[in-house]
Parts: C-alpha cells; sequence; structure tokens
C-alpha cells in the first residue's frame, strides 16, 4: 500500500465528512511530508480506524482487511517519518547562573576586578557531576540575600572605582536632558547587557522606580543611578539564563 492507494482510500470512505472546509480535511494529509507535519491529524485519523468511529457505522462501506491495512500503514509510515527526522531535543529549561559565571559576568559587565560570587552559596553538582544543571541551581532564600549582597558590594566597589563609574554613568543631567532622562539612558544599557537581549520601556520604568525612591530619601543622582542598579542585578531575567530568538550585540 502506497501513501496516494491510502489518500484514495480515506477520500472514498471519509471524504463526504471530510472534505475542504471542515475541520479536518483528508486533503491536509494529500502530501507525503504530512506524515511527519501532520502527525497528530495522522494519528487521530489510526485511532478514529481503529475504535470503528469513522466511517461511522451507518455509512462503513470500509472492508475488515483494508481497515487493518490503513492502520496498520499509518502507524509504521508515521513512525517512520519521525525517526527520518533525527532526534530532538525538548526545549532548553532556563536556569540560573552558577558562581563562576554569576562572578565572571559581574566582572564583564561592571568592568571590576572582584569576586563577586565569593558570598554566595555553593552550587550543587548534578547527578553527572556538573554544577551548572538547571534542576540543581536553585533559588532559596538565603540565595535571594546573598544575591542581594553581592550585587550591593559590586554596585559600591564600581561606584568606588573610576573608570568602572565611567562606564556606568555615561550620561549626567543637563539643560538638555532631566534626571529621568538621563537616568533611563544609564539603566538602558546597563539592562540590555545584563538581561543579553533588547529590553523594553516598561522594564526600565520600574529600575526608574527606585532610582525616584533613592533620590527621594536624598541620595545623589549618581548614588540614585547605583541604587536603581542593584534592582537589575537582582533580577531573575539577569540570574537566570533564557533562550532567547533576538541575538544582538548586547550577548556578552
Amino acid at each position: 500500500m502506497s501513501h496516494s492507494d491510502v489518500i484514495k482510500t480515506l477520500v472514498t470512505n471519509c471524504g463526504d465528512c471530510h472534505s475542504e472546509g471542515e475541520s479536518f480535511s483528508v486533503a491536509s494529509l494529500q502530501h507525503s511530508d504530512s506524515l511527519a507535519n501532520e502527525y497528530g491529524a495522522w494519528s487521530n485519523v489510526r485511532a478514529r480506524l481503529s475504535d470503528q468511529s469513522m466511517p461511522p457505522a451507518d455509512e462503513n462501506t470500509l472492508q475488515s482487511a483494508d481497515r487493518k491495512s490503513l492502520i496498520d500503514w499509518i502507524q509504521s509510515e508515521t513512525r517512520k517519518a519521525i525517526f527520518s527526522q533525527g532526534e530532538k531535543a525538548g526545549p532548553a529549561n532556563f536556569r540560573r547562573l552558577n558562581r563562576n559565571e554569576y562572578s565572571n559576568t559581574i566582572r564583564d559587565l561592571l568592568d571590576i576586578h572582584i569576586n563577586a560570587g565569593t558570598s554566595l552559596p555553593q552550587d550543587i553538582a548534578g547527578g553527572e557531576g556538573f554544577n551548572n544543571a538547571s534542576e540543581t541551581l536553585i533559588i532559596s532564600p538565603i540565595h535571594a540575600e546573598k544575591f542581594l549582597q553581592a550585587a550591593t558590594e559590586s554596585l559600591e566597589y564600581a561606584a568606588a572605582d573610576a573608570r568602572s563609574r565611567n562606564r556606568l554613568l555615561t550620561v549626567s543631567p543637563n539643560e538638555l536632558i532631566g534626571e529621568r532622562e538621563a537616568a533611563r539612558q544609564n539603566l538602558q544599557r546597563l539592562t540590555t547587557l545584563a538581561f543579553r537581549r533588547p529590553v523594553e520601556a516598561d522594564e526600565i520604568d520600574g529600575f526608574l522606580t527606585l532610582f525616584q525612591a533613592a533620590r527621594a530619601d536624598g541620595l545623589e543622582f549618581d548614588d540614585s543611578c547605583f541604587y536603581a542598579m542593584r534592582g537589575v542585578l537582582v533580577s531573575t531575567d539577569f540570574l537566570f539564563l533564557r533562550t532567547c530568538s533576538e541575538i544582538t550585540s548586547a550577548i556578552l
């Protein structure tokens, strides 16, 4: 039995109910690549043939031998089509940065030369001995506390270092740029790098809220920017690695 034979048999026995315009059309299966691309539809046809709900009993002209041949053919050929495509990995799990990755990323991001991950809890190795397995890189309350501590200490170090400070604060308020816009631009640059992707305006707005709160408490412009940057460095978008379809020069 060939693919064309199967389609002819299905059209003859099922075409009246499953034609163009219906929720399912036999015509959608006429191309040979449908065996893999329409695997779900083929599986549904096989199931309906197996439980004898298709064709309906009052319209059934399909012989038992033909029904069995169809069922066997669909099962065999759809499997072959799927296997011919090779094994496909499932979706990648997003995972937290481990200690070494965190330290290296903070060093490159802030241009500082300290081991920012020293105070973080030790990472647990997975069953294969790797320390970058997503299932072992958990976030516990102590992790949250230590990540905030590491972010604070790293930014304090950067603020005290002229080169790092100038790299992070590239825009200052002046007669043309107000404080909020200057802070936005500083945060935009850091956040884009930290998140390893383009960021939306509303994401920056959240960090600007921290900036404005710091200013309201009496901190100077620069210190308020650094305060808001803590929020960037404890964000899950920074601490967790995710797959992203948009690859930009912002990736570290």
